[in-house]
C-alpha cells in the first residue's frame, strides 16, 4: 500500500511546486473574491461631470414633486380629485415621452457621437425647457412642453452608460453611488427650492402664509409679472442652474476611449495587439496545467507524471472525457478549459432580460410610491390627506433627500461590497414594503392636531425611504450595467430607459388615479362632508375610521413585497460587472 502512494505523492510534489499551478491558483482565488480586490482609482473629474448632467435631469424632473399640484390648480384644477389626477399626467409627461426617445440615445452614445457630446447636447436643452415651464398658463401647454422637455432629455440613459464604460469590477459600486447621492441632492434641493419659490406674492390655497399675501422668502411682491406667473421663479432657478452646471461639465468631463461601441473597437485592437505579445509567455506558463488536463494517456505505465496525469483526468464516460478523446492525445492548448463561451447578443441574453425586468417594475413601484406622496400631502385632511402646503411637502422632500444623500455617499458601497448588490436590493424592498404600508398613520396624528407626532412620524418615514432608496434604484441599475456587455452598454441602457421610462410614466399617471378615485369612490358610497349623512347604508365616520388614501398605500406594499421576491430570482454574478471576454 505505501509503495502504491510513491507516485501519487512525487507527481503532487512536483505539481504543487510548478510555477503554473501557483498561477492557476491566484487566478482560482481572485476569480472568488473580486469584492477583495484593491479598488482602481477612479477619474473624478469625469464622474463629477457625469453627475453634473444628472442632476439637470434630476431637478427637472423633482422639483414639481412639490408644485405640481398647485401647479394644476392654478389652471383650473380646482377639486381635489382632479387635481391629483392632473398633476400625475403632468408628472408622468416627461418619462413618458423620454421613453419614446431612450434608445435613440444609447445608440447616439454608442455611436461616433459617444457619451460626452451626446449628454451635453441633451443636458442642454432639458435646461431651457425647464426653466420655460414657469411662463405656461394652461394645462394642455404644460403637458406639450413636459413631453418635449422628455423627448430631449436622454442624460440618465447616457450617464449610467458612461459611469460605466468608466468603472470596472473593482470600483462600480463606489462609481454607481454617486448616482444616489446625485438624487440625494436633487430631490432635496428641488422640491423644498421650487416650493420657496412659488407664489412669491402669496395665493397657496393651503399655506398659513396666504393670510398675509406674501411668501416665506418675500415680504412683498416684487412685480406685478410673479402674480399673472406664480411659478415662474420655480422653474427658473432650475434653468440657471443648470447652465452653470453644464459649464462644469463641459470643461471638465472627459471621457475616456471605450465609451460607445466606435470606442469599445478602437479599445478591442489596441489590447489585442498588447496580448499578441504576451500570449508566448502566458502559453508558456500554463502549458502545464493545460497539459496534464487535456492529455489522456491509454498506457499502464508507472513513472510520476503518468499516474500524476491518470488521477487528474476526468472518470471515462463523462462530458470533459468524451470531447478530450476526440482531440489528438498530444494536444496542449488551453482553449477548451479557459476559453469564454460564445457570446450571445445581448437582447437575448437571460441575464439582461431579468436585469431589465427588475429595473423597470422597481422603477415603476418605487416612482409611484414618491410621487403619490405628495399628492397625498396636498390633499385635505376631510378626503384622507395632510392638506399640506407647497412649503411643507418641500420640507418633506427636503429631509428625504438629506437622508439619501446620506446613506448613498457612505452606506450603499460598503453594503453592495459585502453583501451583494442583489441581496441589498432585495433587502430594502421588503423594508420599503413595511415602511409604505405605515404611512396613513400620520393622517390620524394629523386629524387629532398632534402636529409634532406627525412630523416625527413623517421623518421616520423619510429615513426609512431615504435608506432604501439608493438600494433600490442605484442596485437596480448597477445590476443592469453589471449584466450588459462592454461594447453594448448604451443599447441595453436604452433599451431598458425605453421601458423604465413607460413605467416612470404610469406611475405618477396610477398613483394620482389611485389617490383620486378612493377619494371619489368614497365621497361617492358613503357621502361627504363629514357630518355623519347616511348614504347607501353607511355613515360616514366608517371612512373616518379607515380613510380612503390608506389603499394606495396597501397597494404599494403589497408589490414592494412582490419586487423583492423577483430579486430573489437575481444570479449572484450580477453582483460584478460583465468582463470583455463575455460580450
Amino acid at each position: 500500500m505505501e509503495s502504491a502512494l510513491v507516485p501519487i505523492r512525487g507527481g503532487w510534489r512536483r505539481l504543487s511546486h510548478s510555477g503554473s499551478f501557483v498561477s492557476f491558483s491566484g487566478l482560482r482565488t481572485s476569480a472568488r473574491s473580486p469584492s477583495r480586490a484593491r479598488p482602481d482609482p477612479l477619474d473624478w473629474h469625469a464622474v463629477l461631470g457625469i453627475q453634473a448632467l444628472s442632476m439637470i435631469s434630476i431637478l427637472s424632473s423633482t422639483f414639481v414633486f412639490s408644485t405640481a399640484v398647485f401647479m394644476v390648480r392654478t389652471w383650473g384644477a380646482v377639486d381635489d380629485a382632479r387635481a391629483a389626477a392632473h398633476a400625475g399626467l403632468m408628472i408622468a409627461a416627461k418619462p413618458g415621452f423620454s421613453a419614446l426617445s431612450s434608445y435613440a440615445w444609447g445608440r447616439l452614445g454608442d455611436g461616433r457621437c459617444g457619451f460626452r457630446r451626446s449628454m451635453l447636447a441633451s443636458a442642454l436643452i432639458t435646461a431651457a425647457l425647464t426653466a420655460a415651464l414657469g411662463c405656461v398658463t394652461s394645462f394642455p401647454a404644460a403637458l406639450v412642453l413636459r413631453a418635449t422637455t422628455g423627448l430631449c432629455d436622454g442624460v440618465m440613459t447616457l450617464s449610467k452608460s458612461a459611469m460605466a464604460s468608466i468603472s470596472n469590477k473593482t470600483n462600480a459600486a463606489k462609481a454607481f453611488s454617486t448616482f444616489g447621492v446625485t438624487y440625494g441632492l436633487g430631490s432635496s434641493i428641488g422640491p423644498t427650492v421650487a416650493a420657496l419659490l412659488a407664489y412669491p406674492c402669496g395665493g397657496d390655497p393651503n399655506s398659513s402664509w396666504t393670510k398675509s399675501h406674501s411668501s416665506p422668502l418675500f415680504k412683498k411682491c416684487q412685480t406685478q409679472i410673479l402674480v399673472e406667473y406664480p411659478f415662474l421663479l420655480s422653474t427658473a432657478w432650475v434653468g440657471m442652474g443648470g447652465f452653470l452646471l453644464w459649464g462644469f461639465a463641459f470643461f471638465f468631463m472627459k471621457i475616456p476611449e471605450g465609451d460607445g461601441e466606435a470606442g469599445y473597437v478602437r479599445a478591442s485592437e489596441k489590447k489585442f495587439a498588447e496580448s499578441a505579445r504576451e500570449s508566448q509567455s502566458n502559453e508558456v506558463e500554463m502549458g502545464p496545467v493545460c497539459s496534464i488536463a487535456g492529455t489522456v494517456h491509454e498506457t499502464d505505465g508507472t513513472s510520476d507524471e503518468e499516474e500524476t496525469s491518470r488521477l487528474l483526468t476526468p472518470a471515462p464516460g463523462t462530458r470533459n472525457d468524451k470531447k478530450k478523446k476526440k482531440t489528438d492525445p498530444t494536444h496542449t492548448s488551453c482553449s477548451s478549459e479557459f476559453s469564454s463561451p460564445a457570446a450571445k447578443p445581448w437582447h437575448s441574453d437571460p441575464n439582461v432580460r431579468l436585469a431589465t425586468h427588475a429595473q423597470v417594475w422597481c422603477a415603476f413601484i418605487t416612482i409611484m410610491g414618491a410621487e403619490l406622496t405628495p399628492i397625498w400631502m396636498a390633499t385635505s385632511v376631510g378626503n384622507g390627506g395632510l392638506g399640506f402646503g407647497a412649503v411643507e411637502i418641500g420640507t418633506f422632500g427636503g429631509v428625504m433627500g438629506s437622508f439619501i444623500l446620506v446613506f448613498a455617499a457612505t452606506l450603499f458601497a460598503v453594503l453592495a461590497n459585502n453583501f451583494g448588490v442583489t441581496t441589498s436590493v432585495r433587502a430594502a424592498l421588503t423594508a420599503n414594503g413595511v415602511v409604505y404600508l405605515a404611512h396613513p398613520l400620520a393622517w390620524y396624528s394629523t386629524r387629532s392636531g398632534d402636529s409634532a407626532l406627525t412630523w416625527s412620524l413623517l421623518t421616520t418615514f423619510a429615513l426609512a425611504r431615504g435608506c432604501a432608496g439608493p438600494i433600490v434604484m442605484g442596485g437596480v441599475s448597477l445590476i443592469l450595467n453589471n449584466s450588459a456587455p462592454r461594447k453594448s452598454l448604451g443599447k441595453v441602457n436604452g433599451f431598458a430607459g425605453t421601458f423604465t421610462n413607460v413605467a416612470r410614466a404610469l406611475a405618477p399617471i396610477v398613483g394620482g388615479g389611485l389617490m383620486a378615485g378612493t377619494v371619489h369612490a368614497t365621497r361617492t358610497l358613503v357621502g361627504g362632508g363629514g357630518d355623519g349623512e347616511k348614504k347607501n347604508g353607511f355613515e360616514f365616520s366608517l371612512a373616518e375610521a379607515v380613510p380612503p388614501t390608506w389603499w394606495p398605500f396597501v397597494l404599494l406594499s403589497v408589490s414592494f413585497f412582490g419586487l423583492s421576491a423577483l430579486a430573489a430570482r437575481l444570479p449572484r454574478v450580477l453582483d460584478a460587472p460583465r468582463t470583455e471576454g463575455e460580450g
